[in-house]
């Protein structure tokens, strides 16, 4: 990995509906922003790919089920333009998993060596059956993701992966077993943490999106 900072990748993965469920809205992802205004306040190059907004697409899975969201190919094609050395994926809820797994093993297709973490509520509540299930997961960050992304990047970065487990709310595996690191302490003082990185985001497209054309 050199000696330059290690480069972020932040993926919010395309979403699956069935026809007959709540029907899908686009939403701004503030936790990816929030991670990302941390990592950006101390240095680190870090890109957002948001792929229901970005090349956005619907297309047919099966008969009643859709997929929403920038293909599975473009997404491959924007991850090896970027070139990430980390990437972190969300996990909004377990109906969406599949997703975000998907993604994991297109990130590790491309390169084997990039590190995987996967965030979100449900990495919170399922991380040990997510890591277990999946090598193409590295990492799970469990609970608010802010303090606990920035020190494994950090402890990346160094190379000193010793540490690894002094990080409180991470999963991670190690020699075949599932280990978990104490609980983080939840950020009482939410003033202490930087303003979300909304210059890394398209504010307009977010502003004036437009639904009407998700019922194709």
């Amino acid at each position: 990995m050199g000696n330059r900072k290690l480069k972020t990748l932040l993926i919010n993965p395309p979403q699956t509906y069935y026809q007959d469920s709540t029907k899908f809205s686009k939403s701004f992802p503030l936790g990816l922003a929030f991670v990302a205004g941390m990592l950006d306040s101390k240095g680190y190059h870090v890109e957002i790919l948001d792929t229901l907004f970005d090349s956005f697409e619907v297309n047919n899975l099966e008969k009643d089920i859709k997929i929403y969201g920038m293909s599975y190919n473009n997404i491959k094609k924007e991850i090896i333009k970027r070139d990430p050395d980390i990437v972190g994926i969300a996990a909004p809820f377990t109906a969406q998993a599949e997703n975000a797994l998907r993604v994991s093993k297109i990130v590790k297709e491309i390169n084997e060596n990039i590190i995987t973490v996967i965030g979100g509520p449900d990495a919170s509540v399922r991380a040990e059956k997510i890591l277990k299930q999946s090598k193409s997961f590295d990492f799970a960050v469990i609970r608010e993701g802010e303090y606990t992304m920035l020190e494994l990047v950090e402890t990346l970065d160094s190379n000193n992966l010793e540490i690894i487990e002094q990080i409180p709310g991470l999963a991670y595996r190690k020699n075949g077993n599932i280990h978990f690191t104490p609980n983080r302490s939840f950020n009482h003082e939410l003033d202490d943490l930087p303003l979300p990185a909304y210059h890394l985001f398209d504010m307009d497209a977010y502003l004036n999106a437009n639904d009407e054309h998700l019922n194709a």
